[in-house]
Order: structure tokens, then C-alpha cells, then sequence
């Protein structure tokens, strides 16, 4: 399932890529729906089949077991069963391709709120060529400077100020 071409968006275009969105979505969509479809075809499939089977073995465990038959014993013979083993593993392949069409589906709403957020960052002029020189970071030494003032701060009131009960701080003197 050859999604990947789906998701890029081209950033030169973005009308047109609008314009497909809906088409590949539906796309996507309509496979989810088609193949989850498949899989309750198999699913009533397989619960057919296993009553069908569950009778038979049942009446011919009896006739060769005077015994009480188990539960268990029916189960062995359903599982020994070639068809009942086929759907069941027609129902491992088609819950496969639901999770890929799924995982197809959230990608393409992801691939929608991008184009939402580039359209808007388009019309905000966010592509604009730059405008004079860049912007000078601040030198860290001030920074530096403002953090241990802040942390001293703390670390004072936090001794002189401060004292820790279960789950409550509680000043002194309260």
C-alpha cells in the first residue's frame, strides 16, 4: 500500500494539493470501508463454519465415545480443521490491511492540518524573503547571572522561611 507519495505536500502549490486532498482521502476511505466489510464476511464465515463443525464433531464423538463429550475436545477437532484454519487466516491478513489503511487514514487527516497550518503561515507572509540582519542572541553570561540570583533567592528562603510537612509546605510562625 504505496501511501508515501500521498502524503507529500508540495509547498509551490498548495491550492492544488487542496484541491487533491478530498480525492486521496475518499481513496483511503473507501478501502477502509471495503476491507472492513471483507472482515465481517470472514468473521460470520468462520462463526458458520465453526457451528457446523461444532455439531459434526460433536454427534461423531459420541457415536465413537460412550463418554460425555467436552468443550475441549470439540474445540481440538474445529482447530484441525483446514477450512476453519484458511479464514482464520484470511482474518489475520485482512486485520492487517485495516491497520495499514487506518494508519493511511490518520496520516491523511495529519496531512490536512498541515495544509491548514501552511496555508495559514502562507497568508501571514511567513515565506517572506528575511528582512535585514538576523537577530543577535543575547550574551548567556546575564542569563547566567539572573539564574543563580534566582536560585540563591530560593535556596535563603527556602531554609530560613520554610518548613515541609507531608504534602504541605507551610511557612514558619503560621
Amino acid at each position: 500500500m504505496p501511501y508515501a507519495d500521498d502524503i507529500n505536500i508540495d509547498l509551490t502549490d498548495l491550492e492544488g494539493e487542496w484541491q487533491k486532498h478530498p480525492n486521496i482521502m475518499h481513496h483511503y476511505l473507501v478501502q477502509l470501508v471495503e476491507a472492513q466489510r471483507q472482515r465481517a464476511e470472514i468473521a460470520a464465515s468462520i462463526e458458520k463454519l465453526q457451528a457446523t463443525l461444532s455439531a459434526d464433531a460433536r454427534a461423531e464423538l459420541e457415536m465413537v465415545s460412550k463418554k460425555t463429550v467436552t468443550e475441549t475436545q470439540i474445540r481440538q477437532v474445529i482447530l484441525q480443521n483446514d477450512d476453519y484454519n484458511d479464514l482464520q487466516t484470511m482474518l489475520r491478513d485482512v486485520d492487517y490491511q485495516i491497520g495499514l489503511l487506518k494508519a493511511a487514514r490518520d496520516k491523511m487527516e495529519h496531512r490536512r492540518d498541515a495544509l491548514v497550518n501552511l496555508v495559514k503561515l502562507k497568508l501571514s507572509d511567513w515565506y517572506a524573503e528575511p528582512r535585514g540582519e538576523p537577530r543577535k542572541q543575547k550574551p548567556s553570561e546575564g542569563r547566567d547571572e539572573k539564574r543563580a540570583a534566582r536560585e540563591d533567592e530560593r535556596q535563603s528562603l527556602g531554609a530560613e522561611t520554610m518548613r515541609k510537612k507531608p504534602g504541605k509546605f507551610k511557612r514558619v510562625g503560621e
